[in-house]
């Protein structure tokens, strides 16, 4: 199933900010994995932005 921006946007509004917390995290988290083996065949989002 493909999360379309509208359902995105629609689970946003129902949630309460402790949710997005979390919901915020466990990306970064997930992100940080890919990253950790080069997944994105980049240096890394920290290594670019720092």
């Amino acid at each position: 199933m493909n999360i379309t921006p509208e359902m995105f946007r629609a689970y946003v509004n129902r949630i309460d900010d402790d949710e997005l917390a979390d919901f915020i995290d466990a990306i970064n988290g997930e992100i940080k994995l890919l990253e950790q083996d080069d997944f994105f065949g980049t240096e890394g989002f920290e290594k670019r932005f720092a």
